[in-house]
């Protein structure tokens, strides 16, 4: 029998203590024993599962605990993310679409880790949450944590709309590669539609249209006032794959 544990450490401050109400449910749900230690505004859990399944589903129910306390100070996506030295790109799409693929053979390709499934954006741009990659399968879930997660990813933004599940996931793989070998250096807008115009498999959307698409795709929409997470997209790129 295989055992998986799990250790959380909560170092409150500002909003923690509403934070932490809101996971009792969460630790009740696991019969989570809790244990205080020393230092102050601290509390320290641990959990224990007997398969890697139940150990994954239960740091995503976690992360949805915590993500519910945050719902109204950022504009929450369905999305993975990575970035350049002056890019961030966001890939969106239904589960199944290649989102965490894309990130993954991304990160491979030297590129910075922003988030993986779940994407904020608030005012002062996008905000890291580094969880570990997850590619499932029939058999089992594949898990990786890059090592590179950058405090401030870059405010320049290109959202990929993942507009089909693949049906041949080496071509969509070899896609994904050429998209990080040519865009990985590029400086600015001009330079990288340029690319993206050589590389001939991607389709560029309408700004108001790509807007329109992803005001559609926030998670927390009717929780948040829209006006700010329009004009924080202005300036943005849409293309799809």
């Amino acid at each position: 029998m295989e055992y998986y544990g799990l250790l959380f450490i909560f170092n409150f401050s500002g909003k923690g203590e509403e934070v932490f109400e809101k996971l009792r449910v969460f630790f009740k749900h696991f019969g989570v024993k809790q244990n205080r230690i020393s230092a102050r505004n601290k509390k320290v859990f641990a959990i224990s599962v007997k398969s890697r399944t139940d150990f994954w589903k239960a740091i995503e129910k976690f992360i949805d605990c915590i993500i519910s306390s945050f719902e109204e100070d950022f504009a929450i996506f369905h999305a993975s993310c990575v970035c350049s030295r002056n890019f961030s790109f966001v890939f969106l799409g239904k589960s199944g679409y290649g989102k965490s693929t894309s990130a993954k053979l991304m990160c491979d390709a030297g590129f910075d880790f922003i988030t993986e499934d779940t994407l904020f954006l608030g005012r002062c741009g996008i905000i890291p949450f580094p969880k570990p990659i997850v590619l499932k399968s029939k058999r089992t879930w594949n898990i990786f944590l890059p090592e590179r997660v950058p405090k401030r990813p870059p405010k320049n933004i290109v959202f990929f709309f993942l507009k089909r599940k693949p049906e041949n996931y080496l071509d969509f793989k070899m896609k994904i590669k050429s998209i990080a070998e040519n865009l990985k250096d590029v400086k600015n807008f001009e330079e990288l539609e340029s690319k993206v115009i050589e590389l001939g498999f991607i389709r560029k959307i309408p700004k108001y249209k790509g807007v329109e698409m992803l005001l559609r795709s926030i998670y927390n929409a009717k929780k948040i006032e829209l006006s700010w997470v329009i004009n924080k997209l202005s300036s943005a790129l849409f293309l799809e794959i």
